[in-house]
């Protein structure tokens, strides 16, 4: 176990160059805390605790709070349990997937790469928001330009199946056959919309598909 000395968090709030639709709604802005936990030796782990955009102005408060009194339990060596955490909801697991991040990257040699079993490691996804065909093409081939080998197109505000088969299209043919291409459906589809869309899809090499249904749908 890792010996903690301190716990610091900064409180980021990053405003969109452009309005990012999506399936639940428009996003102008993310709110995030920027987790950093130090151990005895004065290493730094890193980690990120955010909330769902749109989440209640209890849910950020009672985030920062939690922040604060780990701060406090930090700097005489202790940390709140995932057990204690999960008894806020949802701002407790946000906190606790920050502290987790941060307490795994200490233990990791230094200047070493996270590495998966296969050694492939895990590529970070460029989002596309949901946009019309050719706005999305250009915002998938700016990604692409930028360096991204994984993109991940926000979809489920569509209402025709044949909106986002054309704009899945476009994506493809503008990023060519060896980018990653994943969906993003926030849940917004039944099972008989989902099946057709999944199949709709399907040609354009489709690596997944995250949360097409709603959460509680677990029929």
């Amino acid at each position: 176990m890792t010996a903690v000395r301190a716990l610091v968090a900064d409180h980021l709030r990053i405003p969109f160059r452009r309005p990012f639709p999506t399936a639940t709604g428009m996003w102008l802005e993310r709110d995030t805390w920027l987790i950093r936990v130090q151990d005895a030796d004065g290493r730094t782990g890193l980690g990120e605790a955010v909330l769902e955009p749109g989440s209640a102005e209890v849910a950020e408060t009672i985030l920062a709070a939690l922040i604060r009194e780990a701060a406090d339990g930090a700097s005489t060596g202790v940390l709140p349990t995932r057990w204690d955490l999960e008894l806020h909801g949802a701002p407790g697991r946000a906190l606790n997937a920050a502290i987790e991040s941060a307490l795994l990257d200490l233990e990791r040699p230094s200047a070493s790469p996270v590495i998966w079993p296969d050694g492939e490691g895990v590529g970070v996804n460029a989002t596309v928001p949901s946009l019309g065909a050719k706005a999305a093409a250009d915002a998938a081939r700016q990604s692409v330009e930028a360096g991204f080998l994984t993109l991940k197109v926000k979809a489920g505000a569509e209402r025709e199946t044949e909106v986002l088969v054309e704009r899945i299209r476009a994506i493809r043919t503008a990023i060519g056959p060896d980018v990653r291409l994943r969906l993003d459906v926030n849940g917004a589809w039944d099972l008989d919309t989902a099946e057709d869309r999944l199949l709709a899809v399907a040609r354009f090499d489709i690596e997944y598909v995250e949360q097409p249904m709603a959460p509680h749908d677990v029929d």
